[in-house]
């Protein structure tokens, strides 16, 4: 028996082009925009090096109105998941971004090193309103 038999690979990124959630969240920019509450933002057009051979596109950057320089990072969300009394999962009605481990570390690395705010952003599975997790920790000594 094949042990992948049914394993889903992940898609290929190609660069410059917007998955569904990225798509969905340039609409969202672009209201804010016209909305004059920001004052620009573009697609992955800064690439950061983080170290040797290490390297992070985010996927959207942001001028807000107050000058700060933003950097987001967008991922899907999925619902919690629980254990019932049954050890049947259950959802919780609550929404997690979906991100890998090795994305949470260089976004929290690049937080750390580059003096820019950097945010990722979710969508709310319930409302579809964006949660914003702050991972800046830059600070200038």
């Amino acid at each position: 028996m094949n042990r992948f038999a049914g394993a889903k690979a992940r898609t290929r990124h190609v660069p410059g082009t917007m998955n569904k959630t990225e798509a969905r969240f340039a609409e969202y920019l672009q209201l804010r925009k016209l909305a004059a509450q920001i004052i620009e933002w573009g697609f992955e057009e800064i690439t950061l090096k983080l170290a040797k051979d290490c390297r992070f596109t985010p996927d959207f950057w942001v001028l807000n109105l107050d000058g700060e320089f933003e950097l987001i990072e967008v991922k899907a969300g999925k619902w919690g998941k629980t254990k019932d009394e049954t050890g049947a999962s259950v959802r919780t009605g609550k929404t997690k971004a979906l991100i890998e481990d090795d994305s949470r570390v260089k976004l929290a690395t690049a937080g750390n090193k580059f003096p820019f705010r950097f945010t990722m952003a979710f969508e709310d599975k319930a409302t579809k309103a964006w949660i914003f997790e702050d991972f800046t920790q830059w600070e200038n000594a």
